[in-house]
């Protein structure tokens, strides 16, 4: 490298330094546990302020596929099989809250 530059290195110079492995996971894993829960009350709390259930649904699906990326991008060795059982179980939690906020218990006297 040097012939390259045609540079003197410092001795004295600090070696370059890394981030051991052990540190990076520890702080992947405080994010991701921060963001997990997060991600799933904020959707909840967005879905409870759209009025209309097609918005609703429109809202849903962004969210689910913030989710899968956001999954995505942080384990980047997960397996399709779990990512598809994340999703669904997302859009079943997101489709069930929607339907309870569509239905009109007024109707049934409650």
């Amino acid at each position: 490298m040097n012939r390259v530059l045609r540079r003197k290195v410092d001795p004295e110079s600090t070696p370059e330094q890394y981030i051991e492995d052990k540190t990076v996971r520890t702080i992947m894993n405080l994010l991701a546990s921060l963001y997990a829960p997060i991600l799933l009350a904020g959707s909840l709390a967005i879905l409870s302020c759209v009025e209309s259930e097609l918005a609703r649904i429109a809202v849903l699906g962004a969210l689910g596929i913030l989710l899968t990326m956001s999954i995505m991008l942080v384990v980047p060795t997960v397996k399709r099989s779990d990512l598809f059982a994340i999703t669904a179980a997302f859009f079943a939690v997101g489709g069930v809250y929607i339907g309870s906020k569509s239905f009109d218990y007024r109707q049934m006297g409650l």
